[in-house]
């Protein structure tokens, strides 16, 4: 099992394969419009809270309608 505080996931391009993220555990997660995956692997995923915004940006607390949980075909995690 994978575990951070802070889990930096603001890339300049989306992934080219699968982002497993199986049974990992996250207090924050950062990420941006051109982080999210065509695909991910979530089952067990569990993070606090959810900060989204540009590289270089200030980031902002959001729901999970912004993660990129939300933004992968069939993603869901658990909080």
């Amino acid at each position: 099992m994978t575990q951070a505080v802070d889990f930096d996931f603001t890339l300049a391009a989306p992934p080219s394969g699968t982002v497993d993220l199986q049974g990992a555990q996250v207090s924050y997660l950062h990420d941006n419009k051109r982080s999210r995956p065509e695909s991910a692997e979530l089952d067990g995923f569990v993070h606090g809270s959810i900060k989204s915004g540009e590289v270089g940006d200030g980031r902002e607390a959001v729901r999970r309608r912004n993660s990129v949980a939300q933004h992968v075909p069939g993603g869901t995690c658990s909080t």
